[in-house]
């Protein structure tokens, strides 16, 4: 009877015994005196057969249960978008899905049983799967290149585990999925980017290249500019000492032969008086133009260069240019002079005098205005001169290019360019109202 302890020797077991008359239990059956013993072990016997045959309905709906799970999840990974393999023990193939047999090309028979090896490209990617694999490690999105039929390789990423069975290895189980695609776009990225740097580079190249010409340029411009502000400066200077020069030789030459003129006809006019009176109002008529003319010409000898402005200094020269201004142009011109303005150099109180002398002309002949306005401050670091008018003012389109460009008429230029050599600036705002011309020279300044 211990030879049968299975529910699968059932079967057997009940055949042994139609061949034979008589069965004999076992020796604790035939103890059984009583039929009431006899019978509840029967009874006994009866449940327990029946408690084994409701067991095994349950383990046989059990199995059919199983069975159909594992033919849906047979169905499921075998239709699944993403490919999956089974390897065993030996690496070889044991079972792979349609997602991965049409990723590479290849039929089942010719992928199922060869060695995983076989198909990737690189084989020490291979082993290092493999090792980690068996050291127990659960891999994921492990990088890898697959063969595929057509000789066309894939990226993949490898999600791999494997099930152990009493420290043995059962089988591997591969969830591959493809990311050529996606390599093949970071690959075209990459070179774009790469590109990109190189183009970059290359545009800086020569950008840098470009501004070192411009600084060359600007440098040479500067250089031409300075020469310019040089000669300019230069050919004030000279004209100042061309008209300093012409003054002189008005006053003491030229003016001294018209006096002598003077003298001679009054003298003529003296000794025809008596004799031939015709003559002497002639000579009386030419003595009056004479003395106008010596009168015009001392006039054109100070507005070249006044005497004053060497002998008494910018104040007093400006004063009598104002007052003699005042009365030609009939432009009612206020002065705010301090008393205690002191000397200047000679270069300085000329360029400062030029300058109003340039902003008055400028003001009769162009802005209409009946009044004017001068102020000159002297402080501890710079000087500061004002002239202001009341006039119509300058268009904003030619104030807009004299502030940017420093193209200016009228004498502005001029004015700029002596400002200039003394390191000065000049600041010019206009409107309908009139217009301001502000100058600023450093204290000491001396020309360039």
């Amino acid at each position: 009877m211990k030879a049968f302890d299975r529910v699968e020797h059932g079967e057997p077991f009940l055949n042994i015994c139609e061949e034979h008359l008589t069965v004999i239990p076992a020796e604790n059956f035939t103890a059984l005196t009583g039929p009431e013993e006899q019978l509840r072990n029967v009874s006994y016997l009866q449940q327990k057969a029946q408690a084994f045959d409701s067991v095994r309905a349950e383990r046989e709906q059990t199995q059919k249960l199983l069975h159909t799970r594992e033919v849906e999840l047979t169905d499921l990974l075998e239709n699944a978008l993403e490919g999956i393999h089974q390897t065993g023990p030996d690496r070889r193939i044991r079972w792979a899905n349609k997602a991965l047999l049409n990723l590479l090309g290849y039929a089942q028979e010719e992928f199922v049983g060869h060695d995983i090896a076989e198909f990737h490209v690189h084989k020490h990617t291979c082993d290092e799967l493999w090792n980690k694999v068996m050291q127990g490690e659960d891999l994921y999105d492990f990088e890898a290149e697959f063969k595929c039929k057509d000789e066309t390789v894939k990226h993949v990423l490898i999600h791999c585990n494997a099930l152990w069975e009493d420290g043995r290895l059962v089988h591997t189980r591969s969830f591959i999925r493809d990311v050529t695609e996606r390599k093949e776009m970071e690959r075209a990225l990459k070179l774009a980017h790469e590109e990109l740097e190189w183009r970059v580079a290359e545009r800086t190249a020569e950008l840098m290249k470009k501004n070192i010409q411009i600084l060359d340029q600007a440098q040479t411009l500067e250089m031409t500019n300075l020469g310019l502000r040089r000669l300019s400066a230069h050919l004030l200077h000279v004209q100042d000492e061309e008209r300093r020069r012409i003054a002189r030789e008005l006053h003491d030459s030229t003016g001294q032969s018209l006096a002598l003129l003077s003298m001679n006809l009054s003298s003529l006019e003296g000794k025809a008086v008596t004799s031939n009176p015709e003559l002497a109002e002639g000579l009386s008529e030419n003595i009056g133009i004479v003395k106008q003319v010596s009168t015009e010409l001392r006039t054109l000898s100070y507005l070249l260069h006044p005497p004053l402005l060497d002998e008494m200094g910018l104040g007093s020269a400006l004063r009598w240019y104002i007052d003699g201004f005042g009365q030609r142009s009939r432009i009612k011109i206020n002065l705010e002079l301090p008393n205690e303005f002191e000397r200047l150099s000679r270069n300085l109180e000329t360029a400062i005098f030029r300058v109003v002398q340039e902003c008055l002309t400028n003001i009769h002949l162009h802005s209409g205005s009946p009044t004017a306005t001068i102020r000159l401050h002297q402080s501890s670091d710079k000087i500061t001169l004002e002239i202001k008018d009341e006039g119509k003012g300058i268009a904003p389109e030619k104030l807009s290019k004299v502030n940017s460009s420093g193209l200016s008429g009228l004498g502005l230029r001029g004015m700029r360019e002596r400002i200039k050599d003394f390191r000065g600036d000049m600041e010019i705002i206009s409107h309908e109202k009139g217009t301001q011309i502000k100058v600023i020279v450093p204290v000491g300044a001396a020309a360039s």
